[in-house]
């Protein structure tokens, strides 16, 4: 019964990603738009050759997914008053994400 439902919510979240393509497309490159912004700022901080890149990069790969997920973090706090449960597991989702946008 799990498996099915897990089947059909997947289903139904395709349906909409393809009624809602434009709106993701904004949101996407919006995450993208905050990763270059965040390497640029770190590029005033941190100069210099190859290793500088590295560490500005890493940098950027791993406080975008952080702040990003305090978002909804910050919302479940305010309903909830605790720590939003699978905090890291929606770091690592938007990690992957990132990830995927920066590979394309």
């Amino acid at each position: 019964m799990v498996k099915l439902i897990s089947i059909l919510i997947l289903i139904l979240l395709s349906v909409l990603a393809v009624f809602f393509i434009p709106e993701v497309r904004i949101i996407l490159h919006g995450i993208a738009d905050a990763h270059h912004f965040l390497l640029d700022k770190l590029a005033l901080l941190i100069k210099g050759d190859y290793a500088a890149k590295i560490i500005r990069t890493t940098l950027a790969l791993v406080l975008i997914p952080l702040i990003l997920a305090l978002i909804p973090a910050f919302i479940y706090w305010l309903f909830k008053r605790r720590m939003m449960p699978n905090y890291m597991a929606v770091v690592w989702v938007i990690w992957f994400v990132l990830i995927t946008i920066l590979a394309y």
